[in-house]
Parts: C-alpha cells; structure tokens; sequence
C-alpha cells in the first residue's frame, strides 16, 4: 500500500493520478499549475525553501502542497499538518481554503474520505508558542493559568512605572515617549534571547569597549551616553518583567522566550510537536524574527518543514523581524549542506501586468545582488497579462505633485474595469504626515477617501483637536499642543507675541525662570485688553481685546477638561470632543465629510484601549497614542473596514498583503522615500547617505549583541595603539561605519519601495516633487521613481518612438480629469491643468519650466541634453510630458533654478504664517457672504408673510412659513397650565424658579441618565439607613413625640410617596438598587470619605439626639398642591438646647460656598422648608420647634435653612404657599 518513505501505492487506490496536475484537475480545473509551482507542490519531505515573489501565488501553491503530502502519504493526516503566519486573518484564511480543497478532494477520491475528515491546524506564530508555554510550562515552573498582556496594556503598566520611576531617565525625553523607549528595549532584550541580567551584563561589557575611545569628541560621548541611557532603561524594564511575573502576565515576547526555553530543556516536548505534526508550513518566514528561528529550528529540525518568504518583503525590522531569516533557514534546519532542489523560487506574478513589474525588477535589482542563498526572483508576467500603464511625475513643488494625484485618481476611477465596476484605488504614502494633505487634495475634487489605520486617525484634524485638549489635561507644559489649539482660534501673529511675552511676566511674578514659562498660564489666566510688555525704545505688541476674549473662552474650556481628570478614558475624551466643541465645527464644515467618522473612530479607539486594560488612566492611553505617532507605520490597530467605494490611504507597510486596481506612490523625494534625516539629499545614482542608526538610539539593541549580527554591518572597533583613540573612532565611525549603516538602512527603504511598487494590478503613479511639503531646499527624486523611469522611458527619451502629441494624456487617454492631457500647448501642471476648483498648482506648469525629456541614462535633459537639465531649457510651456504608448507618461522636470527656487520659498513663506481660510472657512464665507447680500437687498418695510404668500406653491415656502410661526410663538408671552394634583418635593424649586420649564417636563417627562455620582449616593443612602436603623430603638406606639420610641410611621402609605420618593438626586433616589460591587475604585474612595464624615456628624454635630425617622415619607399640601417626597432623617434632641426636631437632607457632594449658583441654594432652602413644614404637622409641632438642616458630606458640613437664606438673601418671611400660587398663575 505505501512505500518506504509513507507514499502510498496509487494502482492499490484505483487512482491514476495524484500528481500536482492530477489534483489540480480534481479541485479546480480552472487553473493549472506553471512548472515552478509542480516542483514546489512535489518536492520530497524534508527542509525546502521556497522564495516566492509578490504575487506569485504562493498561499495557493503551499494549498496545493499540503493536499498532494496528505493525498501522497498515508502517515500524513490533515491533522498532522500545521501551519504558521503571522496575522489571525491570514491563518484564518489558509485555514479555510485548505478545510474547502481537503472536502472538495474527499468528494473526488472516496478511497481518501476516511483519512481527510480532519482539519488542519493553522495558527499565528505567536500562538503557536502560547500553545506550548500553556501545555508544557510546568516543566519548567510557569503556571499555565497566564493572562497575555496586549500591547495597550503593557503600555499601561510601562507607563506605570515610568511615572514613579524615582530617577529621571532622560531629560530630552517626555514620559510618554520614555515609555516607548523602555518597551522598545524590553522587546529587543527578549527577541534576542537575554534575561535583563544578562542583557546588563552585555552592556556594561559594551560600555567598557567603548572607555578605549575616551570623550574627547562629541561623537565619543554622544555613543557612551545612549550606552549608559540603555543601561538606565533596563531599571524599568527589569520592573516591569518582575510586575508581569506577579501578576500572572505575559507578553508576545515573553510568549517566545519561555517556549524556546521549554523545548530546548525538555526533548521530550520536542518530540512530542515534531510527532504531532508530520508536515509544517512556514508563511511569511522572512519576517520571522531570531527568538522564532531559534524556535522553530529546536522544533523541526531535519523536519519536513516548509519555508516560504520574499527577502524583498521584509520590511518589518522595526519591529524585531531579521532580514537573514531566509538566507539562514537551511543552515538552522539541517545539519548537512543544501541540497539541488531545496531552494525554489515561484517567478509568476498572478497579481500585476508587465510594465509594473518591469519597474518593481528594476528596482529589486540591487537587492537580488546582496542577497546569497535566498535571492527573490525576476517576476514574471502571467499568460495573457496586460501591458499595465505606470505614470512618472516629478513636479516643481508639492501642490502640482497632489494635483497630479487627483488628476491620475479622478481618470483612474472613470475608466471602469472590464467588468463594470468602479476600479479600486489606493495612495501610499512613507510619511503618515502627509495624509491630510493627500485626503483634502482629493475629497475637494470629488473624490470619496478613507484614511486606514490608527496612525492616519491619529492625523485628522478633529482627532488632533481632541488629543491636544487631553495631553494639555494631563501635561501642562505641553506647549507644542496648545499652539495647535491657539492656531485655531486664529490668533495674530502680534497677539501671539503679546500672549508669549504675558506668560514670561506671569513666571517672573511667581519668582521662576520666565525661559521656562509655562504657555498655559497665560492661556488660564489672559492680561486685561490692550497688555504690552513694551519697555524703553523696543516696542512690543499689546494685545488685542478680540484676542483676550477667545483665549479667555479656550482657557475656560481647557480648565473644564481638566476638571474631568480621574473619569474613564472614554468619558474624559468624549467630554473634550463636547467642551471644546469639535464636534460642532466637524458638523458645520462643508467639507469635512469624514470628520465625524473619525470623531466617532477616535472614541472607539479609546473605548478598545480601555476594555483591553481596565481601569486604564488618561497617562498610558495618551503614551499609546504617542507610539503610534512615532512610528510610521502606527500601532497595529486598524480602526475601520476597507471601503471599497473610497480611495484609501494608508502608509506602504499597512499596503503588505493587499492589492488595487490602481495606486499613488506619493512623495517620492529622496529624504521621504527613501527616508533619512540627513539635510542635503543625493543623487539617484550615488551612494546612499551614511546613518548612525542603533548607535545613537538608546532604545535599541547595539548591533554587536543582537543574535543575528553576522547578517549586520560589523562594529569591528579597533582603536588599540591610536595615539588620538577619540578622532579614530569618530573617523572610523562616520566615515566607514555609518557609511555600512546608509547602504544597510537603504535596503530596507528599497524592500519597502518593492513593497509599494507591487501592490498595483494595472495603472501606477510614482510621484514626486522638487520641493517638499517642508524645508527650503529642492529635493532630488527618489532613486527608487528615477530607477523606474530610467527602466520605462530611457530609450524612449533617446528618441525610441515617444510621442507627446494631441492623443497623449497625461495619465490616460484623453488627459486627465481635468481633460487638458499632456499635449503639445499644455503644461501637465500649468494654467488650466489639474482638477478644476481644486486650487492645486502653481501660476506656471511644472511642465512648462523646460519641456524636458529622460536621456538615455534615466536622468533628466532638456533639449541641450545635459544631465539633470543643465545642457538647456525651453521656453516656458513649451514642452509637455513624455508619452510612450504602451507604457505610460512621464514628466520629471529639471531642478528649479535659483530664480524659481526664490519663487518657491516666497511663496511658501507666505503660506506658512498667518495661514489663511482653508477650503472649508472659505466655503462658509462665501456662503454668509452671499447671505448678507441677499439681506441688504431686501425691502424693510415689506411684511415677510404677504411675500411669501406671493411665492405659495414653490419648494420649501410652507416649511418656511410653518418655522416662522413657530419662532413668532416661541416669543409670545408664555402661559403655564398644570393639571397636577401632586408635585414631587424635588420639582418644587423648580416650579418656582422657571415655570415653563417646569411645565413642558411635567407634559414631556424624560429619564435621566444614570451617573456615577447618582450610584455612589443610593449605595452610601442605604448604608446610611441601616447605620441610622441600628442605632434606633424599637418602636414603641409609634409616637413620634416619645423620646426613644424609634423609627416612626408614615405619614401616608409608601406606594403613595410620589414618584420620586422625595429621594435627593445627589444620592441616586428611586428604586433601582446599586451594589457597592459595582462602583469603580474611584468611587469606593469616595464612598469610604463619606462613611467616615456621616459617622463623625452624627457623633458631633448630633451628639444627644436619637433617630425618630428614617426615609420618611409625607404629603403636605402648599399652595393648593399635594406635595410629596422623603425625610432623609428626623431626630429628637434630648437634652434641650435648641429646637425638638432635627430634619436632615443627607447630600454626597461638595458643600456650598460663595461661587455656588443661587439657583441652587434655592433648591436647597425650598426642601428644607417642605421637610420642616412636613414633620411640625406629622408631630404636632409649630414649626419653630423644627430645625431643618442640610449635611454636605464630602467636606464635611452643615448649613440649617436661615443660613442658606442669609448667603443667598432670600426673604425667610416669605410665604411657600403664596411662591407656589404665584408660580401656577393663581391669586393667592
């Protein structure tokens, strides 16, 4: 039946074929492996590596494989089968298409049904290894009932202990970004095998290599001082280890550690895996990191183990993944050397037509260079692929480089697919920092867009508004967000100043150093209109009244948002979206068509934050938000579904993985993309700029220690004998070294490049611009769009049969959406060209600075044919871009001279301060202005009634009409009518101060809301009851004049007490009943203060009374009204010395003083006086013999009605009875 090796005899099955093919035919018909995908589907069981190219349809091949080992070997059970990658929604997806082809096979082959009703097992790498610590951790003494940390919580407990740290850790960093550092570090202290001790030792020995230089040279100290910073993380990261250990918690990181520990010290475990599983796919491997090849290689070693990758995808390096990963994984897997047939290469792009790949070949090439034993291979064209278009721009400036987006996008999405829909469109950008632009450029053309991820969130404006209120709550001196929300009450530049100059006055005041001034306090705290801190001859500017009020109004709503400090994270940033009033502007921006969506996405943001770490302060969740703007790619949280209706926009790394019909590469300046920090930027065809990388980077793991430092650029120091060993170093360092680093960081840029450069399947834009969004100087083009265009239009350039005529459009036949095209008489970004309304591009076309075309070696000529447009120029206009049929267009203009560099840099300087209206201000000005045209030209003595009686039939004249009575009536005098013959104690105060408010609750009731204080007061009320009903005697007759008779009765029966129960809202009232359980730790503090202050009150401020009544009910009638509520508490005084009766209003909020509203204090007076009215009846008493008095709690303390009267001047001679008629319209 099987062979030796476990193949089986397919003649004893009656099958003729179970080949590739054969299966193939069996499961889809419709497709039929190349030759490349046969060799990888059949080759034997033993270590393959398999190197697959974008798009070359490798999880469809490694399908396959799994069926043919499953169908081929009858020791290979579908159960048996495991495979790993890196995303839940990609292990998901294998895990269902190999359960659909496995039931689809049973169907075709009977003989298989019995073995293949079984699932294969598909999991994430990370919970592969979570799998094994939960199974096997006892064996080496982890407790298998774990809790995994997420990345919001270990942000959380991170910030946690950087907040307390007693030390500071790093003056030039903020908390938030510390935080960052020290996880940053945790995690690389993990991938790379160490224990903290041992990573200390590591770096001690490192910091002495690094006393052989001395400091004699900012170089020197600048690399012992990240050195010694690394060392000084490692205090909080070895806390925070030791927090996780304590709390029974673990990370990803950890999860990896512990399960390599586990199967290097326990064979028997390792046996175990390798017996369940008889065949394993490896997906994704080159993003695998050195702890995940070290674990795997323990597992499946000698293994029947599949590798699939592309070394020219790993873009994840960031994030601990090893670019060696590939080039190592047969040494790590065998013991012998590689085998012919063990490395395959899937060479068929299924994904994008030819000219794409010609373009993403070009640029891979370098990479195919370096690499040894896993180089990508050349992508390939699938059967009957189309030619594909790739457009190249490299415009003058940043605006013509957006309105070439939107020309491109706009002409893209009006072609249409083959099969009717609208095509998918995506722009991808390096910088997240150019989402807005990129978002505003296309949805003022028309074009629907979706910013994807939590990093682009993070840039909306609304979202940036809000997150500036909430640091500005939890960091003062955060002046970087206050003058984002000063900006946007578009203050002067000589407001701004006076308001600077105001600040430093106000820190000299209070005896500080007024360089350190604190921004916000002159924001709290504004000076009087007309301030200036001019002094002798040097004038200063004074402030100006409009000024003092707007930042009045914006200090007062920041000091509201930090009034919230101590809520949850979802309620303090729902409170500064209401206080600050975004939500407002979001709603009246013409154009603000996804502010409100990311308003809303924002929250959601907050509230998955807090549901993955309760009890989350505002602290951690702003230093989550800081990670995620510190990285490019942003945190992996992606805040909405793809809409396959809009553009999406999104960073390269967030592109892995996906596919469009069209895509932007946008911003393809050297400095951006590639990135780098250095100030000049290089030509394409030079070497890469030099990189200090880890060196300075206190954060990251010194190359030297890392587990993969063979594959890095060797830090070979060496300065023994050097006469001078600090200029040695700094020499070697950045002349060699950092040189090593530039080409290092280079390849990374260039696999991103690839990355973005494959994700299009049929129309591509790379584009660029001479000047940047920021910075004076011009910017040379990418190396990766010139690499394209020297591949795509080099020969064309020499006079290889372009075209540039009537036909040419400049991205598509026809032109672009604005329908100019690239013709002869039209500069692709001059006057006319773009989008109409769009307001993209300068007065003059980038086109039109030299008609110039590509020589031969891809740089760019004018007709004099000098590199880079130095042998001549033509005539403004008089060129357009460079058309070749069947390829694309291509416009890449000279670098601007100095004349229009001045131009450039007016311009821009000109923009930059004071901004002026955006799109959306000036729509809203355009629109008030025509308003106040068409109210200066109506006629003041016509009656607005006749004339729209004249205009009875037209849309929207009855509506106007019925508004209009409506307003007339709102201004009519209003009369109150009350059909009520019992009115709630606590509705009183308010019948009294505003009738018809009171009036349409009565007709309209509406609950309301639960808050947290309303709990905390029925939780600490009934508390408060059963403390009063210990202390009461038994009842005695009932008699409430008997001094020790108890509790006493109602006055009517309960379920007559009105609706209220007369309960104060303060103390949460009605029937609902609150556990103490349920409140916060916030609150159960709070509650243990008032505990404390009621036990205190009763045995000072009450010392010889005894309770006679607890939650009393009554009705009294005032004013013709039945008026009914609750007593808190009565007591008897038992001693003499002032009144009998002591009525008690039990509050749980803070007590009044002299800024409380007197409105309230009415409140207050009203029910003190309804009690005492209500319990001298009940006893018989006069109400002189009742003193009413209500108990602040929180503070403590306690005011009797007189007092309340006095601090708000109220008439205590005044007649309730005589309020309540007046109020209700009747004579009394």
């Amino acid at each position: 039946m099987s062979s030796a090796n476990g193949r089986q005899d397919l003649s004893a099955l009656g099958v003729q074929d179970l080949s590739a093919l054969g299966i193939q035919a069996l499961v889809d018909p419709g497709k039929t492996p190349t030759d490349e995908q046969v060799r990888v589907i059949e080759a034997p069981r033993r270590p393959l590596l398999v190197v697959a190219g974008a798009g070359s349809g490798k999880t469809e091949t490694m399908s396959m494989r799994v069926l043919w080992l499953v169908a081929n070997h009858e020791d290979i059970a579908p159960s048996s089968v495991l495979g790993l990658t890196f995303t839940r929604k990609a292990a998901g997806e294998l895990g269902d298409r190999l359960r659909q082809r496995l039931a689809l096979l049973a169907r075709r082959v009977p003989s298989l049904r019995e073995r293949l009703d079984e699932d294969p097992v598909s999991l994430t790498y990370n919970s592969f290894a979570e799998r094994i610590v939960a199974e096997h951790g006892m064996r080496i003494g982890i407790d298998p009932d774990f809790t995994m940390l997420t990345e919001a919580g270990a942000v959380d407990l991170m910030t946690q202990i950087v907040e307390g740290w007693p030390t500071d850790l790093d003056e030039d960093l903020s908390p938030s970004a510390a935080v960052g550092h020290c996880l940053h570090l945790a995690g690389e202290v993990g991938e790379h095998g160490y224990t903290v001790e041992e990573a200390r030792n590591a770096l001690e020995g490192f910091g002495r290599d690094l006393e052989q230089i001395g400091a004699t040279n900012d170089t020197a100290r600048r690399t012992a001082r990240a050195n010694a910073r690394r060392l000084a993380y490692l205090g909080p990261v070895e806390e925070f280890q030791r927090r996780k250990r304590e709390g029974g918690l673990l990370d990803f990181s950890d999860q990896l550690v512990l399960a390599t520990r586990i199967v290097r010290e326990a064979p028997a475990v390792r046996a175990q895996v390798r017996d369940e599983f008889q065949a394993v796919l490896l997906d994704e491997f080159q993003d695998t990191s050195v702890i995940q090849m070290e674990l795997l290689s323990l597992l499946f070693h000698d293994h029947a183990v599949t590798a699939v990758g592309d070394p020219n995808q790993a873009i994840y390096g960031w994030r601990g993944a090893s670019a060696s990963s590939l080039e190592r994984f047969l040494d790590r897997f065998q013991d012998g050397p590689a085998q012919p047939g063990q490395t395959l290469t899937l060479s068929t792009a299924w994904r994008n037509d030819r000219n794409i790949l010609r373009a993403a070949n070009r640029v891979a090439a370098p990479l195919r260079e370096h690499s040894r034993a896993a180089k990508s291979p050349v992508l390939r064209a699938r059967p009957g692929a189309g030619e594909g278009r790739v457009d190249v721009a490299y415009t003058q400036d940043y605006r013509s480089a957006l309105g070439a987006v939107v020309d491109f996008v706009s002409a893209h999405r009006a072609r249409g697919t083959r099969e009717g829909k609208r095509p998918t469109t995506a722009v991808l950008c390096r910088r997240r920092s150019d989402f807005p632009y990129v978002d505003m450029a296309l949805r003022e053309a028309g074009v629907p867009t979706q910013i994807v991820g939590l990093g682009g969130l993070l840039d909306q404006p609304s979202v940036q508004d809000a997150r500036a209120a909430l640091v500005l709550a939890d960091d003062v001196e955060a002046s970087p967000w206050l003058a984002r929300l000063l900006a946007g009450i578009d203050l002067g530049a000589a407001d701004l100043v006076a308001l600077g100059d105001w600040a430093r006055h106000l820190a000299r005041e209070e005896g500080r150093d007024p360089h350190r001034a604190v921004l916000l306090d002159a924001v709290d705290n504004p000076p009087e209109p007309g301030w200036s801190a001019s002094s002798g001859a040097r004038g200063r500017p004074a402030i100006s009244g409009e000024a003092v009020r707007r930042v009045r109004t914006l200090g007062s709503r920041l000091r509201a948002v930090r009034a919230g400090a101590g809520r949850s994270v979802v309620e303090q940033v729902e409170r500064a979206v209401s206080i600050m009033g975004i939500l407002d502007d979001v709603v009246s921006d013409p154009l603000a068509a996804g502010g409100r969506a990311a308003l809303d996405a924002f929250v959601d943001v907050a509230a998955s934050y807090e549901a993955e770490v309760p009890g989350a302060s505002l602290s951690s969740f702003l230093a989550y938000l800081d990670m995620a703007d510190e990285r490019e790619n942003g945190l992996e949280a992606p805040v909405s579904e793809p809409d396959p209706q809009a553009v999406q926009i999104m960073t390269v790394h967030a592109s892995k993985g996906l596919e469009w019909d069209g895509v932007v590469v946008f911003a393809m300046d050297d400095g951006v993309f590639p990135s780098h920090s250095k100030r000049r930027t290089v030509d394409w065809r030079d070497g890469p700029p030099t990189d200090s990388g880890w060196v300075r980077d206190a954060s990251a793991l010194p190359y030297p220690l890392r587990g993969d430092h063979v594959d890095l650029p060797d830090f070979d120091l060496d300065v023994e004998g050097e006469a001078k060993p600090s200029a040695a170093f700094k020499k070697w360092l950045e002349g060699d070294y950092e040189a090593r680093l530039g080409e290092h960081a280079e390849r990374e840029e260039r696999r991103l490049a690839y990355v973005a450069m494959t994700r299009a399947r049929s129309a591509q834009l790379l584009v660029g611009s001479w000047m940047y969004r920021t910075g004076a100087s011009p910017r040379h083009p990418s190396r990766y769009l010139m690499e394209a265009h020297a591949e795509l239009f080099a020969r064309a350039g020499a006079g290889g049969g372009a075209v540039s005529g009537e036909d040419g459009g400049a991205f598509g036949t026809g032109g672009g959406a604005s329908g100019t095209g690239f013709g002869e008489d039209s500069g692709a970004f001059g006057p006319g060209g773009g989008v109409p309304g769009t307001g993209f591009g300068p007065s003059r076309g980038a086109s039109g600075m030299a008609g110039a075309v590509p020589g031969e070696d891809g740089g760019v000529s004018g007709p004099g044919g000098g590199a880079s447009g130095t042998g001549g120029s033509a005539a403004p206009g008089a060129g357009g871009p460079l058309v070749v049929p069947g390829v694309g267009s291509a416009l890449v203009v000279p670098r601007p001279d100095e004349e229009e560099l001045g131009r450039l840099a007016l311009t821009e300087a000109e923009a930059a301060f004071p901004e002026g209206p955006g799109p959306s201000r000036a729509a809203v000005a355009r629109a008030a202005a025509q308003v106040r045209r068409e109210i200066a030209s109506m006629r003041a003595d016509a009656d607005v009634f006749d004339l729209l009686a004249q205009m009875e039939g037209e849309p929207g004249v009855a509506d106007t009409v019925a508004l209009l009575e409506e307003h007339r009536v709102s201004l009519e005098a209003p009369v109150v009518e009350i059909w009520q013959d019992r009115v709630p104690a606590t509705s009183v105060s308010e019948l009294l101060d505003d009738p018809q408010a009171f009036a349409a609750r009565v007709r309209r009731p509406m609950p309301a809301e639960p808050s947290e204080s309303s709990a905390l007061g029925t939780v600490f009320h009934a508390w408060a009851e059963r403390q009063l009903h210990l202390a009461s005697p038994e009842p005695a007759g009932g008699d409430p004049t008997a001094p020790g008779d108890g509790p006493v009765g109602s006055l009517l029966p309960a379920d007559e007490a009105g609706a209220d129960g007369g309960v104060d809202a303060s103390l949460g009232g009605g029937p609902q009943v609150v556990e103490e359980a349920a409140l916060d730790q916030r609150s159960r503090a709070k509650l243990e203060v008032l505990r404390e202050n009621f036990t205190e009150f009763v045995a000072t401020e009450l010392a010889g009374c005894s309770p006679v009544g607890i939650e009393e009910p009554f009705s009294v009638e005032v004013g013709g009204v039945s008026v009914q509520g609750r007593i808190d508490a009565v007591f008897e005084r038992t001693g003499g010395g002032g009144p009998r009766f002591v009525v008690i209003d039990w509050k749980s909020g803070r007590a009044v003083d002299r800024r409380t509203d007197p409105a309230k204090l009415r409140y207050f007076i009203t029910q003190l006086r309804l009690y005492r009215r209500a319990w001298s009846q009940r006893a018989g008493v006069p109400e002189s013999a009742v003193e009413a008095r209500v108990a602040f709690l929180a503070g403590p303390a306690s005011f009797t009605v007189e007092q309340l009267e006095a601090r708000c001047g109220a008439d205590p001679g005044a007649s309730l009875d005589g309020l309540v008629r007046g109020a209700l319209g009747a004579e009394e």
